[in-house]
Formats: structure tokens, C-alpha cells, sequence
């Protein structure tokens, strides 16, 4: 008779082995589709946030009038963006890149660099990040210098060209700004 319960025990205990392992690798599937779920939303959310990063600023140099609210609620979103939990480290300092660069075009150059310094831990090599470093420059010659140091390590980086082109258009040195335009066009 002890026999039989013991036998009996096993089978159950290999049973219920057997059933929480089913269990486990179903939930651990759902939690990687979830998961990867999650990581497309947001690649495509962050290449809509460069987008609209992108048409502001082409609008403020181009001189057309963007509203400071529009900047705020783009602002807004990447900072909700920025505090996801499902962020990977690469995507969480694009987006405080993007946002430390709007920060910038709204004048809180402070509250960049902490955004920036948080970018850098995260993926300093990362473009918009290295952009952001640029635009936290004092004057527009420590901006130029700093897209130069840029621009050693990575000639072809065409967004230092083109924010080097911004500047020297900015300077009225409007040769030097063409010269710029066509490097990042080759």
C-alpha cells in the first residue's frame, strides 16, 4: 500500500512539475510578445517625435512663426515618453536628446544639460545626442569647435553639417553656410 502512494505521490509531483512549466513558458511567451509589442510602438513613436523635432526647428530657421505651446506639447510628450518603463537605453537618450534639443530652442538651455548628461550615460555616440552637446555651447564659436570635434571623428555625421551651416547662416557668413549644406548633401 505504500507502495502505491508513494508511486502515486511521484506521478502527482511529476504532473504538477510538468504543468507549472507549461504554465511558465506560456507566460514567459506572452511577456515577450508584449515586449516586442511595446518596442515597435515606440521606435515608431520616437521616429514621429524626430519628425515633428525636425519641422520645428526647419520652421524657426526658415523664420516662420511656431507657437511656444506647440514646442511645450512636444516637450510634454517626450518627458512622458522619456519615464516609460519598456524603454531601451539607446531609444530612452534619443528621446532626451530630442527633448534637451527643444529645450534649447525654447531658451531653458539648463534643463537641457540635464538632459543631456542623461543621454551621454546612455548613448553618448548617439546623433541628436551629440547635437544637443553643441547647442549647449556658450557663443557660436564654441558651437562651430564643437561640431568640428564632431566632424574628425565622423566626417559624413551630415547633421553637424547642417547645424554648422545654421550657424554660419546665422553669422552671415552665408558662403561658408553653403559650403556646409553641400558636405551634408554628398
Amino acid at each position: 500500500m505504500t507502495k502505491v502512494i508513494a508511486k502515486f505521490n511521484y506521478s502527482l509531483a511529476c504532473v504538477l512539475v510538468f504543468i507549472l512549466c507549461l504554465f511558465s513558458c506560456t507566460t514567459l511567451q506572452e511577456d515577450i510578445y508584449y515586449s516586442t509589442i511595446e518596442s515597435d510602438f515606440t521606435n515608431l513613436s520616437v521616429n514621429e517625435y524626430e519628425n515633428q523635432y525636425v519641422k520645428i526647428d526647419v520652421d524657426l530657421n526658415l523664420g516662420k512663426e511656431v507657437s511656444p505651446s506647440q514646442i511645450s506639447m512636444l516637450i510634454d510628450m517626450l518627458d512622458r515618453e522619456r519615464n516609460s518603463a519598456y524603454l531601451e537605453p539607446a531609444v530612452r537618450a534619443r528621446i532626451c536628446a530630442l527633448e534637451g534639443n527643444l529645450l534649447c530652442l525654447s531658451g531653458k538651455k539648463s534643463n537641457a544639460s540635464e538632459l543631456f548628461k542623461q543621454a551621454k550615460i546612455l548613448q553618448s555616440s548617439d546623433p541628436y545626442v551629440q547635437i544637443l552637446y553643441t547647442k549647449l555651447g556658450r557663443n557660436a564659436e564654441e558651437q562651430l569647435e564643437r561640431l568640428s570635434e564632431l566632424l574628425l571623428r565622423d566626417e559624413k555625421h551630415s547633421l553637424a553639417e547642417l547645424e554648422k551651416a545654421k550657424i554660419y547662416y546665422g553669422q552671415k557668413e552665408f558662403d561658408l553656410a553653403v559650403a556646409s549644406i553641400d558636405k551634408a548633401l554628398i
